[in-house]
């Protein structure tokens, strides 16, 4: 079945406009990192972190006014569910190397013999030295965003207009982020896909997928209320 190209109530607010204020121009820019800049989906990432179709060659991402690159074999990018999920079972975060998420192997491990933690900048784990430093002199904090630990500014302020708040993810502080969570209960991630996160959307369209090629509907704990 096909997804529902009518937009989720929740979903009506694809994005929020970053503050221009005088405020904002006279803050520190320890305190402030780089600029944001907005994507179609919810919330703000660092420019660097945009998939453009431009730069891949890929075709766009078929979810209404994305236009990131689609995930290698799907029509979505991996933020709308495209791409493989993690083949553990239960598991449906996105895959890296191996068909496995970083958590369950996926994705460059430590160097370090014996460990099989997930490397950071340098080829090791944080527990082994990896990661990046902040750059505020004689601090020895493993850096956070913007090259600085949280003590020294390594942190994105919240994306609304007026709003001091950190980013609690996907660019928003928890009381601006509230009505673009998930719609499955208890779950805190950002309703990105037809008001559910990747994870629950992923979930849904695996258990559709199954009752259309074994005549069989599977209702996940917690999905029941959701149709693709």
């Amino acid at each position: 079945m096909a997804p529902d190209a009518t937009p989720h109530p929740r979903m009506a607010m694809s994005f929020i406009l970053v503050s221009s204020s005088n405020d904002d121009k006279v803050q520190d820019d320890a305190t402030r990192p780089q600029p944001l800049s907005p994507l179609p989906s919810v919330g703000y990432r660092h420019p660097r972190r945009q998939v453009l179709v431009a730069q891949t060659g890929s075709k766009e991402c078929d979810y209404p006014r994305c236009k990131r690159a689609s995930s290698r074999g799907s029509n979505r990018c991996v933020s709308h569910g495209g791409g493989k999920a993690c083949t553990v079972s239960g598991c449906h975060v996105a895959a890296h190397s191996h068909d496995l998420c970083k958590k369950h192997g996926g994705g460059p491990r430590c160097v370090v013999q014996g460990c099989s933690k997930s490397s950071q900048a340098g080829g090791k784990c944080i527990a082994h030295g990896g990661g990046q430093l902040c750059t505020e002199p004689g601090c020895h904090m493993r850096a956070q965003r913007g090259k600085r630990c949280s003590a020294h500014g390594g942190f994105v302020l919240c994306a609304a207009p007026g709003c001091f708040n950190k980013d609690r993810g996907g660019g928003l502080c928890n009381q601006h982020r509230r009505h673009l969570l998930c719609s499955v209960p208890t779950c805190k991630r950002l309703g990105k896909v037809d008001g559910v996160c990747t994870q629950h959307y992923k979930v849904a369209k695996q258990a559709t997928d199954h009752s259309n090629t074994n005549g069989v509907v599977l209702q996940p704990p917690g999905v029941e209320a959701i149709v693709l």
